[in-house]
């Protein structure tokens, strides 16, 4: 007996697909663009960091944001002020309970699927400034 996803249920397992995708299209260019990966999904109670890379001495904790199609994400919009703290909240904790003493900062990937084509658009907003309230938060 087949059982049928919901609507719901297919969307959510397309976003993770799509979400996939694109964390492994920004692994690869950070490789090839001579980043070493550290690690990828770290989690603690703060929160999760997508891809923690490293080159020249700075760790870079990259948030990644996917979409299909023409959909477009601006910083402003994926990455809200509630996001940035808890964002930030968790790259403390990692910093703290690794004992780093490197500079390190916020990149965010767009990640465009194009899903008729198979191309991938990777855009990469290094340093991504942080919103003053959540600065001040800390």
């Amino acid at each position: 007996m087949a059982i049928k996803a919901s609507g719901k249920n297919r969307s959510n397992n397309h976003r993770q697909l799509v979400g996939q995708r694109g964390e492994e299209a920004v692994c690869w260019w950070l490789k090839k663009n001579h980043f070493e990966i550290v690690e990828q999904n770290w989690f603690c109670r703060a929160g999760e960091i997508d891809i923690i890379a490293r080159k020249d001495n700075i760790y870079h904790f990259v948030e990644i944001k996917s979409c299909c199609g023409e959909k477009r994400y601006w910083p402003e919009e994926s990455l809200t002020a509630y996001k940035q703290y808890r964002i930030i909240n968790t790259i403390l904790k990692y910093v703290d309970q690794k004992g780093l003493n490197d500079d390190w900062q916020l990149d965010v990937a767009l990640v465009t699927l194009n899903q008729s084509t198979g191309r991938v658009r990777i855009e990469l907003l290094a340093n991504h400034e942080i919103d003053e309230q959540v600065i001040n938060s800390f």
